[in-house]
């Protein structure tokens, strides 16, 4: 299969918006990353600060901008 998220679409219903990450995100991503509850049962490492989070959003962003995937780690 073939992507293109060059242009990364964004997607709406009633109750959820799917849109591309921006460095605005990083003190959400950084709860989000950082909350024990969340992540009882995911195994990737903690962020330690907000540049960690921003870092997360610059490495996800480029992946779309590469067609190489919308997340990897």
């Amino acid at each position: 299969m073939n992507f293109n998220f060059t242009l990364f679409p964004v997607l709406e219903t009633e109750r959820l918006t799917l849109r591309k990450l921006n460095l605005e995100n990083a003190t959400a991503i950084f709860g989000l990353r950082t909350n024990k509850e969340i992540n009882e049962f995911i195994d990737r490492e903690k962020l330690n600060n907000l540049s960690e989070s921003r870092a997360f959003i610059n490495l996800i962003s480029n992946l779309a901008l590469n067609n190489k995937g919308i997340l990897k780690q």
